[in-house]
């Protein structure tokens, strides 16, 4: 009777050892699974914007696609840089004639 017991015993350790073993190491492994994932997302998106960066000093549209969807993205500091006039075309822009229209020659609006 002792030795069946002593045996049962042993086969309860045993199952509870490999039950453990196989819980960390299926922890373990989506840990790690997380992790490779985690690094990955982080290091595509840190390409994805560094690269985006890198073109936008270019002030040309840059198509950017997701699945059927497209837009282009451009440079703000682009856009400021070609709406702002000059002074010159300031001074023509607020001249105007008799009647209201612009005129563009200066020597003509006196």
């Amino acid at each position: 009777m002792k030795k069946e017991g002593n045996k049962i015993g042993k086969t309860i350790i045993i199952a509870w050892l490999v039950l453990a073993t196989g819980y960390v190491a299926i922890n373990e492994y989506f840990r790690l699974n997380n992790f490779v994932y985690a690094s990955g997302f982080s290091a595509g998106q840190e390409s994805a914007v560094s690269e985006l960066i890198k073109l936008s000093g270019q002030c040309e549209p840059i198509p950017v696609f997701m699945n059927d969807q497209q837009v282009e993205l451009i440079n703000v500091a682009c856009l400021q840089q070609q709406a702002a006039p000059t002074q010159g075309e300031m001074n023509e822009a607020n001249i105007t004639g008799p009647n209201g229209e612009p005129i563009n020659n200066p020597e003509l609006a006196q």
